[in-house]
């Protein structure tokens, strides 16, 4: 099973990440976190890598703050 909630694409230079979370409207949580973490780091080494654009799966919220569930 994969536990990948955040996913990231390089298209010419531009980081692209989306939190996947739809059913949870993309709400952080732990995992999210730390996944967000590990692939900023990776990015921040990436010389190739120009901008980063954040986004949310789904069409109903970008991210809809901390999951305290």
């Amino acid at each position: 099973m994969d536990n990948t909630v955040v996913m990231m694409e390089n298209h010419e230079g531009i980081g692209i990440i989306t939190i996947n979370r739809p059913d949870k409207l993309n709400a952080l949580n732990g995992e999210v976190i730390e996944q967000l973490d590990e692939i900023i780091q990776t990015l921040k080494t990436d010389p190739k890598i120009q901008a980063v654009i954040f986004r949310g799966a789904g069409e109903k919220s970008f991210v809809a703050g901390a999951d305290i569930s």
